[in-house]
């Protein structure tokens, strides 16, 4: 009887047959690992810039707004701000001139903008409401070069100035303030620079300055600064700003019809929020 070979015409199992297929078709093989390696360094990098984003929005936001803040300018166009900061929270017109007064409210600040009819920002001012909240800003060259961190640099500590001047009012019903100006000339690029407290957000810092200035009678009229008025010197050694503001250039002559009172936000125009 003859012998019987049992296998030699056996299926092959599903495995078999997908390794032989594997055999016959490499190029396919190395198409798909390699799609499957981008699809993997792609969703490494989305998540990558999700958390760099999450990072940026709940730790690191400071530093972000910092820069930003830090890298406008006035001069620069009314629609440069609004990409930056978006829509404003408030707009007044400024009575007897031309200029607009528009104010955004950021995370812990305040920014205000004095733009021209021609949407031109003449004038840019921050204040920081926030005492861990402190912008960085320098400003001028040679004699008027400055360096003032809101919440923590004080009115001397920004810089000494041989030519400031105090623009300071007690308040009462209407806004308390004190600012020391500098008109910066050519080093300072033709631009005018104030620093100082702005009633928004001061707490009693700006209660023993608004004594000074009712003595002095003060009315928010910019003086040369008295460098042996020692109360005076006193309260610009020890009193931290909260608000630093600056000019386009050649614009120093308006500049008490952008400022007829406050410097920056206007603490009776916000106070609705």
């Amino acid at each position: 009887m003859p012998e019987e070979h049992v296998g030699d015409n056996n299926p092959l199992s599903r495995w078999q047959r997908l390794e032989e297929w594997v055999k016959r078709h490499p190029i396919f093989i190395v198409v798909t690992v390699l799609a499957v390696l981008v699809s993997s360094v792609s969703t490494i990098f989305d998540a990558g810039s999700s958390v760099k984003k999450w990072f940026e929005s709940s730790l690191n936001w400071r530093d972000a707004e910092y820069k930003k803040l830090a890298g406008l300018h006035a001069g620069f166009t009314y629609e440069k701000f609004r990409a930056e900061l978006g829509a404003p929270k408030f707009k007044a017109a400024i009575a007897g001139t031309s200029y607009t007064d528009y104010a955004f409210e950021g995370r812990g600040y305040w920014v205000q903008l004095i733009v021209d009819p021609s949407d031109v920002v003449q004038a840019y001012a921050v204040t920081s409401c926030a005492s861990d909240f402190q912008p960085d800003f320098q400003f001028g060259a040679g004699t008027a070069k400055g360096h003032a961190v809101l919440n923590k640099s004080t009115f001397a500590g920004v810089g000494n100035f041989y030519e400031g001047e105090i623009k300071a009012f007690p308040g009462g019903t209407s806004n308390a303030y004190a600012f020391e100006v500098l008109y910066g000339g050519n080093p300072g690029g033709y631009k005018t620079f104030a620093w100082g407290l702005n009633d928004a957000c001061t707490g009693d810092s700006l209660t023993p300055w608004s004594s000074w200035a009712y003595r002095r009678g003060m009315n928010g009229q910019r003086v040369p600064l008295d460098g042996s008025d020692k109360e005076l010197r006193h309260l610009m050694s020890k009193t931290r700003v909260n608000t630093y503001a600056e000019t386009a250039p050649f614009i120093d002559k308006e500049f008490s019809k952008m400022f007829p009172d406050q410097i920056g936000v206007n603490r009776i125009l916000i106070r609705t929020v």
